[in-house]
Parts: C-alpha cells; sequence; structure tokens
C-alpha cells in the first residue's frame, strides 16, 4: 500500500486493518504476515501467507496487496515490482484485494494485455456481508472516524477552505434563489415592471431553476438601457446587488465566527469563496488576510481570501464586481488560465481542502474537482480521498423510509468520493459550528454525528 499524504494515509490504512481481520479469521492453517520486506527488503507486501490460505485456495507464499479503489495504473505498478519476486520464487501468487473498481473498460483491457496468471483480484464486497469489519458496502471507512481523520489532516497538512453560500445565509444574508428573484422583482426598483412578489419565482420555475440562467434574465435587464453607458449600466446592477445583500446594519453568525477563528488558529493556504459578501473579510481584516477578487498579484506574508465569483462589499467607495450570469460563468469557465480557475485547481492539487456551505450541485465546481480527480488517475494514488466536504442529512420527499434515506445517503457519499471527497454529515445547521471549532481544535468536545 502506498501512500501520498496523511489523508490517504489514514484512509488506506482503515481499509487494510479491515482486511487484515478478514485474512486472520479465515486463514486458520499459519501465520498472516504484515508489511512482510521481499526481495533483499526492496518490496514490501500488506500481507504475506507463508503457508497459503486452503480456504480460500490460496497456495503458500501468497503475497496480499490492499487497494480501495483498483485502477488499471494500479495494476501496472504492482505487475511491474512484483514481477521479479515471481521470477525469484519468493511469490507464487499475488491477491490484489480491493472494494471498488475505477474505470472497469480500461482495467480489462490492460489485464489482456499482462500475463497475470499469477494475480488474482479479489473483490472484497463479496464478504461484506460480515458487519463488523465493513459498515456498508459502499462506505470505504468508518464514519465514526471520519471527523477525527479530518481533525488529524486539519491539523497536520496545508490547508484551503472553500465556503459557499451556506456560510452567507447563516448570517441571514439572501441565498442565491432569494437574490435573484429580488433582482427580478419590480418593487426592488428592477427594470422588469411585469414582475412583482407573486410571479417572480414563477421566472425562476421557467427558467428551470438555474441560477445563472436566472441570473443572465435578471442582469440582461438592467443592461439593455441604452441612455447610459456600460460602465454605468454595470455600476447600477452591482449597486442593486449591494442593496438586496446588505439590508441591515449588523450581522451575526456562528457559522462565520466559527471559520474565524479555525484560520486563525492554524492559517490555511488561502480561502476560496464563492460568496459577494464580505462578512468574512471585515473580520479577518488586519490580521494576515486579504481579499481578492481579481488577478491581483499575491501579497508577500499575507493569506488570500478569493472572491472567484466577485466581490460587493458594503463600503460602495470600494470597487466592486460579480459572476452572476450565464454569459459570465461562460466567460470565466472557458478560459482555463483564468486566475479563478487556476487558484482552485492549484488548491485541489496541493492542499487539503474542506467545503462548506455547498450543495455540491454547481455543474462548473463538479468540473473543476473532476479535472483535480483525473489527475489523480494518471498515477498510482487513485485510491486516497484529499478533501472534506460537509452536507446536511436531508430525508427524501414523500414516505421513504430509513432504509431508503440510508441507501440515498449512502450513493451521495459514494458519489463525492468520485470527486475526491469526504463527507461529514450533519443533522442540523446548529451542528455545523461544534462540528467545525472540533476539528480545529478549538474545542475538544466531539460533537456526535
Amino acid at each position: 500500500m502506498r501512500t501520498g499524504n496523511s489523508s490517504s494515509y489514514l484512509e488506506a490504512k482503515l481499509f487494510e486493518d479491515k482486511v487484515g481481520d478478514f485474512l486472520t479469521s479465515v486463514c486458520l492453517n499459519g501465520t498472516v504476515e504484515r508489511e512482510k520486506t521481499l526481495l533483499s527488503g526492496k518490496i514490501r507486501a500488506d500481507y504475506y501467507l507463508t503457508k497459503g490460505c486452503p480456504q480460500k485456495n490460496w497456495p503458500p507464499k501468497t503475497a496480499i496487496e490492499v487497494k480501495c479503489r483498483l485502477h488499471y495504473s494500479s495494476i501496472s505498478w504492482i505487475y511491474q515490482q512484483y514481477l521479479p519476486l515471481f521470477e525469484a520464487e519468493e511469490v507464487s501468487k499475488l491477491v490484489i484485494i480491493y472494494i471498488a473498481r475505477i474505470d472497469n473498460s480500461n482495467l480489462n483491457r490492460y489485464l489482456e494485455s499482462l500475463n497475470t496468471s499469477f494475480i488474482e483480484l479479489y473483490d472484497f464486497r463479496q464478504d461484506l456481508e460480515n458487519k463488523t469489519l465493513v459498515e456498508n458496502k459502499k462506505s470505504i471507512i468508518n464514519r465514526i472516524d471520519i471527523i477525527d481523520k479530518a481533525k488529524d489532516d486539519f491539523s497536520n497538512t496545508k490547508y484551503t477552505l472553500f465556503l459557499g453560500a451556506g456560510l452567507s445565509m447563516d448570517a441571514k444574508l439572501p441565498s442565491w434563489s432569494e437574490l435573484l428573484e429580488a433582482l427580478l422583482n419590480q418593487e426592488n426598483h428592477t427594470p422588469y415592471k411585469y414582475i412583482n412578489s407573486a410571479n417572480s419565482e414563477s421566472i425562476s420555475s421557467a427558467l428551470g431553476y438555474s441560477s445563472i440562467i436566472t441570473g443572465r434574465y435578471a442582469s440582461d435587464g438592467y443592461l439593455k438601457d441604452n441612455s447610459r453607458t456600460e460602465d454605468e449600466k454595470k455600476q447600477i446592477f452591482i449597486d442593486r446587488i449591494r442593496n438586496v445583500l446588505y439590508k441591515r446594519k449588523k450581522y451575526k453568525s456562528t457559522l462565520i465566527e466559527a471559520v474565524s477563528k479555525a484560520v486563525r488558529r492554524k492559517k490555511p493556504a488561502q480561502i476560496i469563496t464563492y460568496n459577494f459578501d464580505d462578512l468574512l473579510d471585515e473580520l479577518l481584516n488586519k490580521k494576515g488576510f486579504y481579499s481578492v477578487s481579481d488577478n491581483t498579484i499575491p501579497r508577500i506574508n499575507q493569506i488570500p481570501i478569493y472572491h472567484v465569483h466577485g466581490m460587493i462589499s458594503r463600503d460602495n467607495t470600494k470597487p466592486s464586481n460579480s459572476v452572476l450570469s450565464e454569459k459570465d460563468y461562460h466567460a470565466l469557465y472557458s478560459n482555463p488560465h483564468n486566475w479563478a480557475n487556476v487558484v482552485q485547481l492549484n488548491a485541489l492539487y496541493t492542499s487539503t481542502c474542506f467545503f462548506i456551505g455547498f450543495s455540491m450541485t454547481d455543474p462548473n465546481q463538479r468540473r473543476l474537482l473532476e479535472l483535480a480527480r483525473e489527475k489523480d488517475k494518471d498515477s498510482d494514488q487513485i485510491e486516497k480521498l484529499p478533501h472534506y466536504v460537509f452536507l446536511k442529512k436531508t430525508p427524501l420527499k414523500g414516505e421513504a423510509s430509513k432504509e431508503v434515506n440510508e441507501e440515498h445517503w449512502n450513493e451521495m457519499e459514494y458519489m463525492m468520493s468520485d470527486f475526491g471527497l469526504n463527507v461529514i454529515w450533519f443533522n442540523n445547521f446548529d451542528d455545523l459550528p461544534k462540528i467545525l471549532n472540533y476539528i480545529s481544535g478549538i474545542t475538544n468536545d466531539k460533537p456526535k454525528l
């Protein structure tokens, strides 16, 4: 088992321990050796069965390699490493135990190209009926350990915080849908005289509840005024967003305060926020952080708060910008060298990332995660899940049973793992600051998940 950082190490070790329990239970005729060195110390097998395992028809000198997720590049590396062992007769059989296969078509084609008569692929899911070994068929690690795993990574690795709309909503700022409907409603002095509070939601519905299409619909109305310059029209739109965002003089959020405490306790590599507001920025002002909403040259010895979708300050004398409409998104994400794309991908490649306040349904965000994950697929480190996302356990609508909801949440967890994300579930939004305080070491009181 090879791992790239503490995150991948902890995850793979948990699975490897479960495999060790399984081998000990079925190999009754001999010793199960762990971390066995072979070929004069050049190779180290995860497990080695000197007498084999008759119960599984594995002969003496069987070596075991453990992979959470099996990818053809993993097979390639293992094959090259173990071929000299078979030629030296130190190993008679190699069993690769896995729990999930990635890209079956490539894997099957690769296996067909090799002389793999000495290799056996063992799908560990066939033994998962024993729930003491693995909690769930689609869970890679035991959820009880996930929050401590996150705490360890926060403490011991370079990290980045990704912040979504849920953070601002905790301060009673409007959600994306509420913001867009307010920008359409004529009661807020918009260009749309035919839209009011009674039918603004219907506009969103007619546009498929797509935030970026609704954003384009809203912004286009402000940009049609031919009596003004382009800069004047954009400024009017920015001012309208500001008026909708900041309707109160004071804002209080236990979640924003928890984020502020966490990043002051241990400085992150950067903070990446999808939010327009500057509530967190003001808390961290003069504490070694600075706000960025364009391709500004980085400051030395200061930590950036990247507003990758723009920033609208409460102070209307400060420069503001926004990425709100479909046109804005297309311009941003069609350019791979755009500063906002570069900083996000760099964070995903080089640090442990914590996603707070997201529903994880943004297609552009998912595309960036997929791109970062593709880099892992080109290495033998595909089994690592380097990042974390906090998600609320929301039951399905209707009369879904407890079992059905559990299956749904398991599927969500499995889907997030394809993006390299460990899921930290919470039941109520009030729990999120408590979880973050524990992970960041502000408190030692471990919340119950």
